[in-house]
């Protein structure tokens, strides 16, 4: 009786942690993600959680889709070009907002678990179209895209 006790309280906790990502979707701010209605959060929640790669129209006609799902990351395809990550740490939400035109570039802001804002996290000094990301660890990862602007020579004169 003990190891099924055991078992469902493993199986509640192991659910509720992978839920946690979903729900700090679910509580974003309609100002800090408003491409969706509540239904639509669902939809692709939903999707996500059974493994379907289909799409959602977002209210500004665009599709999108939720590209992975973890229990303290999910990453949002919005549109072409536009890509919302959402990472948990602690109790630190961190959302990187990144558009893709002609280069990546991100912008990073954290907020305590009820969305209330701490600030926004600043790139390395010299970076003018910095993307972020995450490594498998979990650490903030800046890439520097200027250099895919820039001809060969104005490459050689580069320093960030």
């Amino acid at each position: 009786m003990r190891r099924i006790l055991f078992a469902f309280v493993f199986c509640v906790t192991a659910a509720m942690a992978m839920a946690q990502a979903s729900r700090v979707f679910m509580t974003m701010p309609d100002s800090l993600c408003p491409f969706f209605s509540p239904q639509q959060r669902i939809t692709l929640l939903r999707l996500a959680q059974v493994g379907a790669t289909d799409s959602v129209d977002n209210l500004f006609s665009g599709k999108s889709v939720i590209t992975s799902l973890s229990d303290t990351r999910l990453t949002l395809s919005v549109a072409d070009g536009v890509e919302y990550l959402l990472a948990l740490k602690a109790d630190t939400i961190l959302l990187v907002n990144t558009v893709c035109a002609p280069v990546c570039s991100s912008v990073v802001r954290s907020y305590v678990a009820n969305w209330l804002p701490l600030g926004t996290v600043p790139p390395p000094a010299g970076m003018a179209f910095p993307q972020a990301d995450f490594a498998a660890d979990g650490t903030l990862v800046w890439t520097d895209r200027t250099p895919q602007l820039l001809d060969e020579e104005e490459k050689k004169h580069y320093r960030p």
